[in-house]
């Protein structure tokens, strides 16, 4: 990854715990500004995502430049270039920066939206 990339993230703007995740993530500034996206928009970013056969129900999609990060790879590679100001980011650093810890909690949390939004009474992101 290179600094000053240009960072896109595309993550579902309707689950709350997401939004807030995105909310609290703060980059080090070596690594600029994260562009969010909400992937129930359409974007030339979310077409490119489901034209590769992923679902963005599975993971959240990470863009630095042209490179595509997805679910716990893209989790992992924002907690590599996560600050470790505040609570929170030194938590996500922790728990993330580790690529195999990453794997193995990225699809429970995946289960855990899907759970939410179905308690919350809301779709998954359409395909």
């Amino acid at each position: 990854m290179s600094s000053a990339a240009s960072l896109k993230l595309l993550y579902d703007g309707e689950c709350p715990v997401c939004t807030r995740y995105v909310a609290m993530l703060r980059l080090r500034e070596q690594f600029g500004e994260l562009r969010l996206m909400n992937a129930r928009e359409e974007s030339p970013e979310r077409t490119r995502v489901e034209d590769l056969g992923l679902d963005l129900n599975q993971g959240f999609a990470l863009f630095v430049d042209e490179e595509l990060y997805f679910g716990d790879r893209a989790i992992h590679a924002l907690a590599m270039m996560s600050s470790k100001s505040g609570i929170f980011n030194r938590m996500n650093y922790f728990v993330f920066s580790h690529a195999s810890l990453s794997r193995v909690l990225y699809p429970v949390l995946a289960t855990g939206r899907r759970i939410l939004l179905k308690l919350l009474g809301r779709d998954l992101i359409p395909q």
